[in-house]
């Protein structure tokens, strides 16, 4: 099964030490196949019939 979908992020450098970031993906098709493997990008194998799943994701680095 192929990923058909969409990411949008950001990054917010809140000092040159600290930064933050956040993005949001949306699948457009189901992850019911069983061709489909997590990639680490927060998505799941979905139920069968199921279909639209989403994942929101934040960071938080800090360079000391």
């Amino acid at each position: 099964a192929r990923f058909s979908g969409f990411t949008l992020g950001s990054n917010w450098f809140l000092t040159p030490a600290v930064k933050l970031t956040a993005d949001w993906t949306y699948n457009f098709d189901s992850l019911a196949a069983g061709g489909f493997q997590s990639n680490g990008i927060g998505l799941r194998r979905d139920r069968s019939g199921e279909v639209g799943q989403w994942a929101l994701r934040g960071q938080l680095q800090l360079l000391f």
